[in-house]
């Protein structure tokens, strides 16, 4: 079943009132899990230990560029080999981010 409305403020009423009802529902507007700022900056730590676009991503990083150069040398050889889920705890770890937070489960 779909629920199509013309105006964008009709969405919030309507996803109220499934909510309300128990019909679980999924919205076409809603922001995706990734564009999430704890999960831009695992992706951007990630990134930047893997070598790709480093100083783009240390840039937007909380604390910029000047925070991590210095961290970024022994990031890169604890996470060389891992793949991103296998070094997810040492990047939470990292960036000081609960491993419980549900904006988190994107990465899983």
């Amino acid at each position: 079943m779909a629920i199509l409305y013309r105006v964008n403020a009709l969405a919030d009423p309507v996803a109220a009132a499934l909510a309300a009802s128990g019909i679980p529902f999924q919205r076409a507007d809603a922001r995706s899990p990734l564009d999430h700022p704890s999960v831009r900056a695992v992706r951007r730590l990630w990134e930047a230990a893997c070598g790709r676009r480093v100083a783009f991503h240390l840039d937007r990083l909380p604390g910029g560029r000047a925070a991590w150069e210095a961290r970024l040398p022994g990031l890169r050889v604890e996470l060389h080999g891992r793949s991103l889920g296998g070094a997810l705890p040492r990047l939470l770890e990292a960036l000081d981010l609960d491993p419980r937070d549900p904006a988190l489960e994107a990465l899983a």
